[in-house]
């Protein structure tokens, strides 16, 4: 039992609604919510929500619509606090890695750990909860298992990682389904990546992994994983890299570690910039879940 995941929404309050999920694996705890207004800080912790929010790990995402999604669960919320808890998500989902919520509010995609048949899921959600389960891909992951996932920010890719070369994949996506399967990546991370994160206008997409250098990033086109960026002069210091995001303008990225000091970040510019220094108080827990704030100011 300890703070899992962090997940900061832009449109709950005046600044966003802070929800850390308590529980580490089997999803069994409630979240706790409090609300974060920009220059001023915490307000007053709202009342617990009812009933476990059904993640096993890292698959809670907060939409900008103001609703909380996990695996097999979810809360709507509102200045208010939380509602009545999401019936969960009507296909199975053995066990999720990682979550995320698109651009526009209307699907969740997940990555699942344990079906290595399929390894994607996608699912239409709403103000009202979960709706249908989108239909798999024609071709699936050439990895092996399910870790990371991501939507590009146009709202026109999906990327997953996962164990197993080539460790990564990339898909055009419709808006409403999967699109043909681009290439595998001809330059590959060096081991497990457990997250992954496009930038602003998904030109360069960012993963983490279980091994030196830690941290990867590639060009990024329709086309798919492009060329593969050179490895920072500075690499983190712990292993593996459970999380990784890109600022706003996607001139900053952070990525969320196993140990101390936590979080490792650096400047971006079509490939990796110096490392950022340490927070001089790192957090006490695993980076399992890593996100900037949609202004780009908070991570």
């Amino acid at each position: 039992m300890g703070i899992h995941q962090l997940i900061l929404g832009g449109s709950v309050a005046a600044g966003g609604m802070i929800t850390i999920i308590t529980d580490a694996d089997n999803g069994s705890s409630s979240p706790y919510g409090v609300p974060w207004e920009k220059g001023v800080g915490f307000g007053t912790v709202y009342s617990s929500a009812t009933g476990a929010h059904g993640a096993s790990r890292d698959t809670s995402a907060l939409s900008d619509s103001s609703a909380m999604f996990s695996e097999r669960g979810g809360f709507p919320l509102s200045t208010s606090g939380w509602g009545t808890r999401f019936t969960g998500a009507t296909s199975d989902h053995t066990q999720g890695y990682d979550g995320e919520v698109g651009p526009n509010d209307d699907y969740m995609v997940t990555t699942n750990a344990y079906d290595t048949a399929e390894r994607t899921d996608v699912w239409a959600v709403s103000s009202s909860g979960w709706g249908s389960q989108v239909s798999y891909p024609a071709s699936a992951p050439s990895f092996t298992a399910g870790r990371g996932c991501a939507f590009g920010n146009t709202n026109g890719y999906l990327m997953f990682t996962g164990t197993g070369t080539p460790y990564a994949a990339t898909y055009p996506w419709t808006g409403s389904a999967f699109g043909t399967k681009h290439s595998d990546p001809s330059s590959t991370a060096s081991d497990t990546s457990q997250s992954c994160s496009f930038n602003n206008n998904d030109t360069e997409v960012i993963a983490g992994s279980d091994s030196t250098p830690l941290v990867h990033a590639w060009a990024f086109s329709a086309s798919g994983m492009g060329t593969a960026r050179s490895a920072p002069s500075s690499t983190p210091t712990s292993s593996p890299m459970q999380s990784c995001d890109f600022n706003d303008d996607g001139t900053e990225c952070a990525f969320g570690e196993d140990a101390s000091p936590r979080v490792a970040a650096y400047p971006y510019s079509s490939g990796f910039g110096t490392k950022r220094s340490a927070p001089a108080s790192p957090p006490a827990n695993t980076g399992n879940w890593l996100r900037f704030s949609d202004d780009g100011e908070l991570v």
